[in-house]
């Protein structure tokens, strides 16, 4: 008895000194193969915990083809993944590498063995086997161009077996460079806290249905660091939220308690607002109204601008040089006036302004020639509001506007929330399917900007049949 005991004893051990070996010393995360080549990563973590039921509606609403059996698979194999990520690689071999990462957890061995019965095997690269991609039906084409291999507790899915090995011997190379004096290099450490805020970012989104994350790489105009973006869906509601990440901190003049804000009210449910301590950085304005024009035109040659030191084009410049000639306004001057803050508020056709100095807007309105109400000063509070008849063609609230107080906490630089029946006639071609969200709200505080939307399932479903019906 006390043999067999001692058997089995041993056999636990053994059993869990291999696990321990395989678990910190084998296996790897998908994280680990983000470096500073990385582009873009799609993750869904947890798996197994994600409730696919909540998605059904919409994902049914984008593929109709999808059966209920299709539902009841995902719903029976989600326990064999633990993690997914989609990286693209980026500037590797001087081409774009797609590779997706699973990881099984501690389900990596019965997965493989399960696999395996769909695959062949090609000199330790697998792919589908002829009879399964015969029933692929459309889909066999694609399917026939994707391998596989299983390594490190991990499995990769990629075009090419190049690609698949590339990715692969990430963290050996990483290991590497981090051995004896070079784990010192900047580049080493510059990749270690790029590695680090990635995991950071997508670990705080976990819970998320989904998070895809942009590294924009090196430096650009407007200190994007990283843009974040996260799909959720419940109770017949999807929600998706943006995060955008600066490589500094937005300087708020609302640090100290005795500092007031004096535009937090207005009539009216939609409204941006914004407090910085200088705004005469004409440079930063204009360089943000050229990449927001480029992205409603064209948000590829907006990525490359932002991917690049991009600067204030040319015919910016002179129309904003002939502004200034024909007006006599040094719009810079006029702008440092500003006392940190600005409302702009579509229901009241108004933008105001906090004041240092109510004089020089007296001065203003005499250069500009504005009469009426068009331009109006509060000397005692120095404020000065600005009327836009240009959004007369804005649809008037539904209801008589009641006063509102925004939500801005003491550090918070940015506030925003805006029904989307208001950029209806200013939206691009492409940009339509915004008008399923009802608002899109934001606040901004430190060095992070985020933006939220939801909409029902009724409006997800009407406006993607309205872009299917305009792109067949």
């Amino acid at each position: 008895m006390k043999k067999v005991l001692r058997r089995l004893i041993s056999l636990i051990g053994a059993t869990g000194i291999a696990f321990f070996g395989w678990r910190f010393k084998i296996k790897n995360a998908p994280s680990d193969y983000v470096d500073l080549t990385t582009k873009a990563i799609v993750a869904m973590e947890g798996v197994k915990k994600k409730n696919f039921a909540e998605i059904r509606p919409f994902a049914e609403a984008v593929f109709p083809e999808l059966s209920a059996e299709d539902f009841d698979a995902l719903e029976q194999n989600k326990k064999y993944i633990k993690k997914l990520w989609f990286i693209l690689d980026g500037t590797a071999a001087k081409k774009d590498i797609p590779i997706l990462v699973a990881d099984p957890g501690l389900y990596y061995y019965p997965l493989l063995m399960r696999l395996k019965t769909f695959l062949d095997g090609e000199k330790g690269v697998y792919r589908l086997k002829e009879e399964f991609l015969a029933e692929a039906g459309d889909q066999a084409a694609f399917l026939r161009t994707l391998r596989c291999n299983f390594a490190n507790g991990l499995i990769f899915v990629g075009q090419e077996a190049e690609d698949i090995a590339y990715f692969q011997k990430k963290p050996e190379r990483r290991d590497k460079v981090r051995s004896g004096e070079r784990k010192k290099d900047p580049m080493v450490i510059l990749e270690d806290q790029k590695c680090e805020r990635i995991r950071s970012l997508i670990t705080e989104q976990e819970k998320k249905f989904v998070t895809a994350v942009y590294d924009f790489p090196g430096e650009n105009a407007l200190g994007l660091d990283m843009a974040a973006a996260t799909l959720d869906a419940g109770a017949l509601t999807f929600t998706a939220e943006a995060l955008l990440l600066f490589d500094r901190e937005i300087v708020s003049p609302f640090y100290d308690s005795s500092d007031e804000r004096k535009l937090t009210k207005l009539k009216g449910t939609s409204w941006i607002y914004l407090s910085l301590r200088n705004f005469s950085d004409i440079e930063a304005i204009l360089m943000t109204y050229d990449v927001l024009t480029e992205l409603g035109d064209d948000p590829e040659k907006a990525a490359r601008m932002l991917s690049g030191p991009y600067r204030v084009n040319n015919s910016t410049k002179e129309a904003l040089f002939f502004i200034e000639l024909l007006s006599g306004v040094s719009i810079a001057k006029e702008l440092a006036n500003i006392d940190r803050e600005i409302l702009f508020s579509p229901d009241e056709r108004t933008l105001s302004a906090a004041l240092k100095d109510t004089d020089r807007a007296g001065k203003l309105t005499g250069k500009l020639k504005v009469g009426g109400d068009a331009l109006t000063v509060d000397a005692a509070k120095k404020i000065v509001n600005v009327k836009i008849s240009a959004l007369n063609m804005l649809p008037s609230p539904a209801e008589p506007t009641a006063e509102t107080l925004i939500p801005v906490l003491k550090k918070q630089f940015f506030s925003a929330r805006i029904a989307t029946s208001l950029l209806t006639p200013f939206l691009e071609d492409g940009w339509e399917a915004l008008r399923m969200f009802p608002e899109i709200s934001g606040k901004g505080s430190g060095n992070r900007v985020e933006i939220k939307a939801s909409c029902t399932l009724e409006a997800y479903a009407r406006e993607l049949g309205a872009l299917k019906k305009k792109n067949p």
